[in-house]
C-alpha cells in the first residue's frame, strides 16, 4: 500500500514490490529480479540512490550523472524508428545486462517513456539470460503495459533474435538457464 505522504509529494520516490513511483505515476517497473525498466522521469542518480547499481540509458538526450565508485552508467541512444540500424550493439547492451543481473547487480534500462528503447534492450537481455523470446516480450508487457513495445519492427526483430539466439551465443557467455523466473 502506497503512503498518502508520497502521493503528496510529487518528488518522493517510493518502491513498492519492486517498481518504483513518482507521485501518483510507475516510473520504473522491475521485469524479473535484478531487472527494471524505466522511463526517464527518474535521474540516474535517483535509480542509484534506490538501489540499482548500473543504469543503461538509451534515450537521446544525455543526462547529467554523478559517477561514483560502484555505479555503472552507460549512454547509448537507440532511434525509436522502424528500421533498427544497429542491432549488433543491441545485442552488446543486452550481454553486458544481462551479464550484470547475472552477477546479482540491479540494473535499470530507461528511454524517454519506458516502452519502446528500454523493452528492447530488456527483451534481448531476457532471452540473453535464457527466456524464450515470446516470454521475453511478454514480461516486458506484463511489467510495462499493453503499449510496451508497441514499435512492431522492434517485436518483429525480438521475435528473429529469439529463434537464432543459440546460433548467436558467444562463447563464454555464461550459462543460458533462467534467472529470475518470477
Amino acid at each position: 500500500m502506497r503512503s498518502a505522504w508520497a502521493r503528496s509529494d510529487p518528488r518522493r520516490v517510493e518502491q513498492v514490490d519492486g517498481d518504483l513511483f513518482l507521485g501518483p505515476f510507475r516510473v520504473c517497473c522491475q521485469v524479473v529480479p535484478g531487472l527494471s525498466q524505466a522511463s526517464d522521469s527518474l535521474t540516474p542518480d535517483e535509480l542509484f540512490e534506490n538501489g540499482f547499481h548500473a543504469v543503461v540509458d538509451v534515450s537521446h538526450r544525455r543526462p547529467d550523472v554523478s559517477l561514483e565508485l560502484g555505479r555503472l552508467f552507460v549512454w547509448h541512444p537507440i532511434p525509436d524508428a522502424e528500421r533498427l540500424d544497429d542491432p549488433g550493439t543491441i545485442r552488446l547492451l543486452a550481454r553486458l545486462v544481462a551479464g550484470l543481473v547475472r552477477s546479482g547487480r540491479r540494473v535499470a534500462v530507461n528511454c524517454a517513456s519506458g516502452m519502446n528503447r528500454s523493452g528492447l534492450v530488456v527483451a534481448r537481455a531476457l532471452i540473453e539470460l535464457g527466456y524464450e523470446n515470446e516470454e521475453a516480450i511478454r514480461l516486458v508487457r506484463r511489467a510495462r503495459g499493453p503499449d510496451a513495445l508497441a514499435n512492431r519492427s522492434f517485436e518483429r526483430w525480438l521475435r528473429d533474435e529469439g529463434a537464432s539466439a543459440s546460433g548467436a551465443k558467444e562463447e563464454g557467455a555464461g550459462p543460458r538457464e533462467p534467472v529470475g523466473r518470477t
